[in-house]
């Protein structure tokens, strides 16, 4: 085998030396190279795929965002041309003449590379590449295949080609059928090199499996993690809301953290079970000893800003907390009251009215004007009391 030489470049050269990056299909969601998105069966992917098809075709607006008219090749391999004219139909009146579908391809490793540099010679003008789905473009894998290396091999064959031509190539894919971690896109079917050989990775997923609404997940070497609210419109996925990384943070924070801040600002004070406090809050499907894991993970970032502490106890039959204004704030001070509430909404994403509430009265009027304060050991003390942690082992409820 004959010898090649690494073709090695200075820092400076590379520093100094104008290069073009490959342009955006859709800025913040859609970078050029290797995508791959991901989501359960029959949630409306392919939808998806399409609308987005023929938006990018004709250079139209992405929720918003401008994009450039190109030339896209479709390959709707689980569709048929009846199917697929049945779509067009519901979602454009002006089909595209620069949109390119086919329903069979070759295989990755066989013949679908040269295919599609192909396509790519005949319409030069090409931007995006959509194949539907990727497990139609793979050879069935042996019992003892090495399965990373396999996924690896597929998904850098593919990008090869997307970087030399320097367009983007969209592989649409299944997620688990199970949940096995908090990181969504650890759902994505398949080893961990198939995001790690692809530049960008997409999740789509719905609320309820029959429900309207979605969150399409981004996260990339192009792009900033990001997700996007979408709803149902008929055919169409419309954009509700865009979650930036602040807002992202707070949806790692479980909502019923807030709910048990609200309780204690207006109570002034929670001593009690888990059990009994998830009742009164109305948590009630919610597991006692997953809510006290949570509390003692995400209490902090939510009570602390509050000033708010809590302490835990064991009892004969459970572990009972005090959740209260710490003794050093001034329970009667309307500003700092104030100051809390407003606190409280802007951790949990509201909108607040700068002077009043809806109804016109202070924003701290449902506060009571003397927060109960009883009479508790201080964290100093040891008498069985003591702030939650969490490395804290926190023995659960029985």
């Amino acid at each position: 085998m004959p010898f090649t030489p690494l073709a090695l470049q200075t820092a400076e050269m590379i520093y100094y030396r104008p290069i073009s990056a490959p342009p955006t299909l859709i800025e913040g969601i859609l970078p050029s190279g290797l995508t791959v998105l991901s989501g359960d069966s029959k949630i409306g992917k392919s939808w998806l795929v399409l609308w987005l098809c023929l938006k990018l075709c004709k250079g139209e607006e992405v929720w918003g965002i401008p994009t450039r008219k190109q030339d896209v090749v479709y390959l709707a391999l689980e569709d048929r041309d009846s199917r697929i004219q049945k779509r067009m139909h519901l979602l454009t009146e002006d089909p595209p003449q620069n949109l390119y579908i086919t329903f069979t391809c070759g295989k990755i490793g066989a013949e679908l590379e040269d295919q599609i540099r192909d396509a790519l010679k005949e319409h030069p003008d090409t931007g995006v590449i959509f194949i539907d789905t990727l497990q139609k473009i793979r050879e069935g894998m042996g019992g003892n295949a090495n399965i990373y290396a396999k996924d690896y091999q597929d998904i850098s064959s593919l990008k090869t080609i997307a970087d030399d031509k320097g367009i983007g190539i969209v592989l649409i894919h299944h997620t688990k059928k199970e949940r096995t971690s908090d990181d969504i896109f650890d759902d994505t079917s398949g080893s961990k090199a198939v995001q790690g050989a692809s530049d960008t990775s997409l999740i789509l997923r719905k609320d309820e499996r029959f429900g309207d609404m979605a969150t399409l997940s981004i996260t990339g070497r192009d792009v900033e993690d990001r997700q996007l609210r979408l709803k149902k419109n008929g055919v169409v996925w419309d954009l509700v809301e865009v979650l930036d990384r602040e807002a992202l943070h707070r949806e790692t924070i479980p909502p019923f953290l807030f709910k048990i801040a609200e309780l204690v600002l207006n109570e002034g004070t929670y001593k009690g079970t888990i059990s009994d406090l998830l009742k009164t809050i109305g948590e009630t499907d919610l597991a006692p000893h997953v809510a006290s894991k949570l509390i003692a993970r995400f209490g902090g970032e939510v009570f602390s800003p509050l000033d708010l502490e809590v302490f835990s106890q064991r009892r004969a039959t459970a572990r009972e907390y005090t959740i209260r204004l710490r003794l050093s704030c001034d329970a009667n001070d309307a500003d700092d009251a104030k100051r809390r509430r407003e606190k409280l909404a802007s951790l949990r994403g509201d909108v607040i009215e700068s002077s009043s509430t809806a109804n016109g009265s202070d924003a701290s009027a449902s506060l009571p004007e003397t927060a109960s304060q009883p009479s508790l050991p201080s964290p100093e003390e040891d008498n069985g009391f003591r702030d939650i942690t969490p490395e804290d082992d926190v023995p659960f409820d029985i």
